[in-house]
């Protein structure tokens, strides 16, 4: 399973949204991707789809549409519910730097970033485990 959820202090202070797992766990992310531009899926709710797993009652609501402006925090009192507008195009370069995770023969990571200022860096990485959300202060646990 996919584990994803918010790190408020991950590396010198940055906040990641960080998806970690095993090699099959970053092919299954590969294929997500694959299977919404094949579908044209125009939005999914990650914590409620079979083989994700979100660590610290993080929300992220994916949404494919014409213009990217990467993961945001939702406007809200609640800091871990997130929207991730992507566009075709971005979402197609996340299928190979997906895949490269996928299929690198050491563990690895990849950033998945649209460019906007100011967007959360989303990392895909098989150099951890699930435990990671335990030791950081973001409270993912």
């Amino acid at each position: 399973m996919l584990s994803f959820g918010y790190i408020e202090d991950f590396h010198y202070g940055e906040s990641v949204v960080l998806f970690c797992g095993l090699q099959a766990d970053m092919v299954f992310l590969k294929e997500f991707f694959e299977n919404v531009l094949k579908n044209d899926l125009n939005s999914a709710q990650l914590q409620n789809l079979d083989g994700f797993l979100a660590k610290g009652g993080v929300e992220i609501n994916l949404k494919v549409n014409c213009s990217s402006r990467g993961l945001f925090q939702k406007t809200s009192l609640n800091h871990k519910q997130f929207n991730w507008n992507l566009s075709r195009d971005i979402l197609k370069e996340f299928v190979l730097l997906t895949s490269e995770v996928a299929c690198s023969k050491h563990p690895s990571h990849q950033y998945l970033e649209t460019g906007t200022e100011g967007e959360i860096i989303v990392i895909v990485s098989t150099e951890c485990s699930e435990e990671i959300f335990a030791v950081h202060s973001g409270g993912n646990r």
